[in-house]
């Protein structure tokens, strides 16, 4: 598992050819500026479209009273949210979810949660910006989603960036794969005497 940004920007760098690495993003090179102008959106983009294990968090969200008529209660958007999963229900054993929607603040310059549900804890997928904590998987995908990113700024080449892109929709199904594999789904089942009677 790579440990720094360095590393997996190193990857994504061999990934596309590049004869030179870099010790940080921050170096002058053109290989860390465009690493330094590209890794963050990289990041956040991989987090957002998959419920990683190692990013999941669930917190008590914040009221901030006012809804709008069509909904009960509207919250606070965590900071360092990135996806927003689900409103936890009242029952692990119920298997409707809990309706909510992410809308624009009052002001445009934030986020709110609008639900139906008082006193509501959100799962969500975070912000995670310490590589040490990034599972293998999220690396290896990550750094291949950097890579077609890369390709045409550095290498200038089309075939380059294709490259990149089959690459990356190689991995994209194993590493979401793995992960997953490492939860058990919290599926709601039959009372064994409901089963029972079959």
């Amino acid at each position: 598992m790579a440990s720094s940004v360095g590393e997996i920007c190193n990857i994504a760098l061999n990934h596309i050819g590049t004869d030179s690495t870099i010790a940080s993003i921050n170096e002058k090179s053109e290989e860390a500026r465009q690493c330094k102008l590209l890794y963050a959106s990289a990041r956040d983009y991989i987090l957002r479209k998959h419920p990683w294990s190692f990013a999941e968090k669930t917190v008590a969200l914040s009221s901030l009273g006012s809804p709008p008529p069509d909904w009960s209660y509207r919250y606070q958007y965590p900071s360092d949210c990135v996806k927003a999963r689900e409103i936890i229900k009242e029952s692990r054993t119920s298997s409707d979810p809990v309706p909510f929607k992410v809308v624009a603040g009052d002001d445009l310059n934030s986020r709110v949660i609008l639900c139906d549900k008082d006193e509501a804890y959100l799962r969500y997928t975070a912000r995670v910006t310490n590589a040490a904590v990034f599972d293998a998987s999220f690396v290896q995908e990550l750094a291949w989603y950097l890579a077609l990113q890369l390709a045409m700024p550095l290498t200038g080449k089309k075939s380059v960036r294709d490259d990149a892109v089959i690459g990356y929709r190689l991995i994209v199904g194993d590493a979401e794969a793995t992960d997953m594999n490492e939860k058990e789904p919290d599926e709601h089942r039959e009372a064994e005497w409901i089963s029972g009677r079959n």
